[in-house]
């Protein structure tokens, strides 16, 4: 049996390039909780790719406890492989609980949460 080690405990992106790809690390802000959903979506309609993070999780084993520090983030990509932390109530995000999945469809955000109902956001570009 093949035993795995982990090197990179903070949360990050791969962004590809043509010799392989560059891993960059997330803001501080999205490192509180475990990111269970991502979703690339240019939210505010610059042509660079924005990045909709989500996660938690409520059933960890009884030692460890509940890990729900995050309502969801939003990181703005400048293009160039960096991304900017938009505060929640700048974002409007206020995912509660633990996300499986995100979709996007039309201009609306579709977030499916664990043991809970599905929870829908309106993008809405010109506010970010």
């Amino acid at each position: 049996t093949k035993r795995w080690e982990a090197s990179q405990m903070e949360s990050i992106v791969l962004l590809s390039k043509q010799e392989g790809y560059d891993v960059v690390v997330l803001p501080d802000e999205v490192q509180r909780s475990p990111l269970t959903s991502t979703l690339p979506l240019d939210v505010n309609e610059d042509g660079n790719q924005d990045l909709i993070l989500a996660g938690n999780r409520s059933q960890n084993a009884l030692k460890i406890g509940q890990n729900e520090a995050s309502y969801g983030s939003i990181l703005l990509g400048d293009g160039s492989g960096a991304f900017q932390y938009v505060p929640p109530l700048q974002s409007g995000l206020q995912i509660k609980g633990s996300v499986g999945a995100m979709v996007s469809i039309k201009n609306s955000l579709y977030v499916a949460r664990c043991a809970a109902s599905l929870s829908t956001y309106k993008l809405n570009p010109n506010e970010n």
